[in-house]
């Protein structure tokens, strides 16, 4: 939808005091093109230089909303099932151990691991790291989601973080 042509660059990042979503770029949208912050873009309208979504994770959904005041947009996003079939690539799994956890946490069939973040059930960003050895200490225990980030890719899994 004009005049969004995915051209511009853009960002994200998960604000960790509000836990919203942040679309940074001119331009840049998750779902409908049209839905900013401050209502629908009209025609001739200014692209929004970034966007906010609530954001919540449950499982492989993913619902976002923006609030505007006078209205609310929200978005569901399921991930798809991949295809049955034999993986190709090594790296398109990665495996945590120890899970469960209570200490620490170490990522193997990962060759180049560029960043680790840490997100709890809400999508809130609790961890970042660039090792592949993470200590998980102070974190409660509970369920969380852990994104690996490789040069070609980011890989998607889930621990468990519970008590010795």
């Amino acid at each position: 939808v004009a005049p969004h042509t995915g051209a511009t660059a853009g960002s994200w990042n998960i604000d960790s005091i509000s836990g919203e979503f942040v679309l940074n770029g001119k331009g840049q949208y998750l779902g409908l093109p049209k839905a900013t912050n401050n209502g629908e873009l009209g025609a001739g309208a200014t692209e929004p230089d970034f966007r906010k979504y609530q954001i919540t994770l449950n499982g492989n959904k993913l619902t976002a909303g923006i609030n505007f005041g006078t209205g609310y947009w929200q978005f569901k996003f399921v991930k798809a099932t991949p295809s049955t079939g034999v993986v190709k690539n090594a790296e398109a799994a990665a495996t945590i151990v120890p899970n469960p956890a209570s200490q620490r946490i170490e990522i193997v069939n990962v060759l180049n691991v560029k960043g680790v973040k840490i997100f709890d059930p809400s999508g809130r960003l609790l961890l970042m790291s660039i090792e592949k050895s993470i200590d998980i200490s102070d974190l409660p225990d509970g369920l969380y989601l852990v994104v690996i980030e490789t040069p070609t890719k980011q890989i998607t899994s889930r621990i468990l973080k519970s008590a010795e």
